[in-house]
């Protein structure tokens, strides 16, 4: 079982130059809390049965659940690879359609058959550089506790490092987000609701008759990449079959589930992300962290104000504004600090299988970069052989290097001769000491 770790640590703003050469004039930072200075993170860090008698036991209600509904993000290719023979014991790759216009291929991920995230590869947008991937993770995954482990897992298999993100939505439910959509309905119908952000422009969709309402509004800058988007969360899993997300409110003890909750949903793209130091999967899947960001993005950019119609129409927009009062549509002080995730299935990995891709690995490296500089030859041929004794593979490592060495064209018989022999008496060395 793998095990990571990280420190409580604080992420800054990224201070690099934006595409224009200008500095980013933001100042906000964000704590990575965890509990202790060091935590431990494994498939088993969280006794699920215990954080729910937890919640059950103090029947504390929460106005809000906090989590993320769409996680993107760019990673790069440490070796060559190919996708569609790609093998593996619990890693399966399924060929797809790809619906994103920036890469030719697509495979959906699987994990002892759970679906994990789509892949996509094979980039024809110049944006992208030739060994850079997309990966999106699979919306239920989101849901469950310590996602972020099978992502590393996945990672790790098909020797892939995160770069950066390149799309986030998060999503804050409460039944109070109604009072949003019939404030956004009397926006588009009166004069007295505005917005201070000349920029937002909330565009009804789906309009229901019977209501008098829309089905959702969103607004916001596509172009900018940061949208907002509000509406029934509970009639859209009638719908949908998302029935995990229901669960999860429940497991976070959601108030008022029995009656429709609804969502505010905050989407980010890279253009916008790109100015946060997030560097891994790890920092983005802490709640806090994704409360603070949710916080910082919203409570400055979204606001409505109740004025009076003689104001607005004696006065300017901004003087109207300061004549009439801000219209609280959060209350920050409640949004979630930690949430808890459905159960997951615990993936358990099996370590002679990796240590048979690792010798793998170094017996292409051994005959693709063969010289005959002896301590270069001899330190990869001492990893494989100690790698073979701990994992007792001796006689795959023989077979491997055999069936290789017959394959290469690159080298001649007698350098085959003598890398066989190299490997052979110290994997024997090893195995019969004496």
């Amino acid at each position: 079982m793998f095990k990571f770790y990280f420190v409580m640590k604080i992420l800054p703003i990224n201070i690099k130059k934006n595409e224009k050469s200008k500095d980013y004039n933001n100042v906000y930072s964000f704590t990575l809390s965890t509990n202790q200075e060091l935590s431990e993170i494994s498939y088993n860090s969280i006794d699920y049965n215990k954080e729910i008698e937890k919640i059950i036991g103090k029947k504390k209600y929460q106005k809000y659940t906090l989590t993320l509904d769409w996680l993107q993000f760019i990673a790069r290719q440490e070796n060559d690879i190919n996708y569609h023979l790609f093998t593996h014991e619990e890693i399966k790759l399924n060929p797809k359609d790809s619906n994103n216009p920036n890469f030719s291929s697509c495979y959906m991920v699987n994990v002892n058959e759970t679906e994990i995230c789509e892949l996509y590869v094979y980039p024809t947008n110049k944006k992208f550089e030739s060994d850079e991937v997309s990966i999106k993770i699979c919306n239920n995954l989101l849901y469950t506790n310590n996602y972020h482990q099978l992502i590393f897992y996945v990672l790790s298999q098909l020797g892939l490092v995160f770069i950066r993100l390149f799309k986030l939505d998060i999503a804050l439910d409460s039944h109070d987000n109604e009072k949003i959509m019939k404030y956004l309905k009397r926006y588009i119908r009166t004069k007295t609701i505005l917005f201070k952000n000349d920029n937002l422009k909330p565009n009804g969709q789906s309009f229901i008759k019977q209501e008098l309402n829309f089905k959702s509004y969103s607004f916001g800058s596509r172009k900018y990449q940061k949208t907002f988007t509000v509406y029934n969360k509970t009639k859209e899993i009638k719908k949908s079959g998302k029935n995990y997300i229901s669960k999860f409110w429940e497991t976070n003890s959601l108030d008022n589930i029995e009656k429709d909750i609804f969502r505010f949903e905050l989407q980010l793209g890279t253009r916008h992300l790109k100015k946060y130091d997030l560097k891994d999967i790890c920092m983005i899947s802490d709640t806090k962290l994704i409360g603070d960001l949710f916080k910082n993005e919203v409570s400055n950019y979204f606001k409505l104000y109740q004025v009076k119609l003689k104001d607005i129409k004696r006065y300017r927009k901004d003087v109207a504004i300061k004549k009439g009062r801000e219209i609280k549509l959060f209350d920050w002080k409640r949004i979630p600090k930690g949430s808890h995730g459905l159960q997951i299935v615990d993936i358990k990995t099996n370590p002679q299988h990796q240590a048979k891709r690792s010798i793998t690995f170094a017996l292409d490296i051994l005959i693709q970069d063969y010289s005959d500089n002896v301590t270069t030859t001899g330190s990869t041929v001492d990893f494989i052989s100690t790698v073979s004794n701990n994992y007792d593979l001796s006689r795959f490592t023989i077979n491997k290097i055999m069936h290789k060495l017959g394959q290469t064209k690159k080298l001649n018989g007698s350098d085959k001769s003598f890398l066989f022999k190299q490997v052979n008496e110290k994997v024997n060395e090893k195995t019969n000491p004496g």
